[in-house]
């Protein structure tokens, strides 16, 4: 443990490394094979008033095309949350609020196909709200003839599509709730042109 709680404007730990040719900073490894849910990295600001401070600050002064600043790898094919984003609700209970997902879905060689899913606290009423997978992009598999895909809104709520245009703030629109397309409509929910797929009506 290292105590510096006496400690205003200094730097508690600064480590140089001036000389490196191959060689790294830090290097930490647990080869624990527990299955115990653990962190073996914590960062904590632990103090609610300290409102000015930046947990974690990346900065890279010489950044060549397709090298990366943050690097997430793993020996597995990953299929569980990749980000996660939770925060205090009203009842003071945490709430996962956003999801990242991403996996391989395709680990073939030279075929290989991958996938990622956002998903969002969304849908609630009367305490029906839940993560909700409104974003998935990719997930081709060539094996099993699944294609690569963008799709909005895969967990099927009322969640409207709304694109813009230069003068448009709806261009395009997609009225989850009522099951109605519409194209360069005012404003939205409003009567313009669209498509009621119920009716089968098509106004321009």
């Amino acid at each position: 443990d290292i105590t510096a709680d006496a400690v205003t404007t200094a730097i508690v730990m600064d480590i140089t490394a001036d000389a490196l040719t191959t060689g790294g900073i830090l290097n930490l490894v647990s080869d624990s094979s527990t299955t115990n849910t653990r962190r073996l990295v914590f960062v904590s600001n632990d103090n609610t008033a300290a409102v000015g401070t930046t947990v974690m600050h990346l900065k890279n002064d010489a950044i060549a095309a397709g090298d990366p600043i943050l690097l997430v790898e793993s020996s597995a094919a990953e299929t569980g949350p990749l980000l996660e984003f939770s925060a205090v609700d009203s009842g003071n209970s945490e709430v996962e609020y956003v999801r990242i997902i991403a996996s391989a879905t395709d680990i073939t060689d030279n075929d290989e196909g991958g996938e990622i899913k956002f998903q969002i606290q969304a849908g609630g009423t009367a305490g029906t709200a839940g993560l909700k997978e409104l974003l998935t992009i990719g997930g081709e598999d060539v094996a099993n003839t699944t294609p690569c895909a963008v799709t909005i809104n895969e967990g099927g709520i009322d969640c409207d599509f709304r694109v813009e245009s230069n003068d448009q703030t709806s261009a395009l629109f997609v009225d989850a709730g009522n099951n109605e397309i519409q194209i360069n409509s005012r404003t939205a929910n409003a009567t313009g042109g669209g498509f009621d797929g119920a009716a089968g009506v098509t106004q321009y």
